[in-house]
């Protein structure tokens, strides 16, 4: 059964990144309770079944499972650009639909970013081309990065869907985009397609219990409250 994985590879890290093996590329389950830690620039994402449709949460300092809706309807209002974007407060509002399951959100005003945060170039894999992943992997990773670092890049608010690039002649791994320095990123997997949007970089504790509460809190929103008449 095929599964989706998404690896990060940090700019500032990038000669840490040359030197890992292919068994550092870590083909494991998903733990979904647990985040997966950066180690030497890199940041890896468990298997997802494709038809599953998850989401995870993809920050400079690791990527978890992000219990959030993956079906929300957004309205007519939003109309994607070339490749799928949608550029500013559209981009990130869809964000916080997906992650409080509603689309009525309320702004708070009360943000906690963090902007020191470096570039993070994403990359996907489908673990059926296990097979075709040669040792010079995180050489060819690394060699991308390095001849790319200069290229357009996802600031927060934008929504792209993408199929990716490859990275090197007949490798598996494909390039999906570059995220700008104080960004990190929502990535939904669903039949070969990652959808990414870019969001503020936050302090967010990935171990958290409550971390789809926390994110929104970060974010400075939350669910808007109905008003409801008064019978008299």
């Amino acid at each position: 059964m095929s599964r989706m994985m998404v690896i990060g590879v940090r700019h500032d890290k990038i000669e840490e990144v040359e030197g890992l093996k292919l068994k550092d590329l870590r083909t494991t389950d998903t733990d979904y309770a647990s985040p997966v830690l950066e180690k030497a620039g890199v940041i890896i994402s468990g298997h997802h079944h494709s038809h599953d449709g998850d989401n995870i949460l993809l920050t400079p300092n690791g990527v978890r499972y992000l219990n959030s809706a993956d079906n929300v309807k957004f309205g007519e209002d939003v109309k994607a650009g070339n490749n799928g974007v949608v550029d500013g407060v559209e981009g990130l509002d869809i964000a916080y639909k997906h992650i409080l399951k509603t689309e009525k959100v309320s702004h708070t005003g009360e943000r906690n970013f963090v902007v020191d945060s470096p570039k993070i170039t994403l990359f996907a894999f489908n673990t059926d081309d296990s097979s075709l992943l040669n040792k010079d992997v995180f050489k060819d990773i690394a060699s991308f990065v390095k001849k790319n670092e200069d290229s357009d890049t996802l600031l927060a608010g934008n929504y792209i869907v993408e199929n990716g690039l490859p990275i090197a002649n007949k490798s598996p791994i494909k390039a999906l985009a570059t995220l700008n320095e104080d960004t990190m990123a929502m990535i939904n997997m669903h039949h070969g397609m990652y959808s990414i949007i870019a969001l503020p970089n936050t302090k967010v504790d990935l171990k958290s219990n409550m971390l789809e509460r926390d994110l929104a809190a970060a974010l400075g929103v939350e669910e808007k409250v109905e008003r409801k008449l008064k019978l008299r």
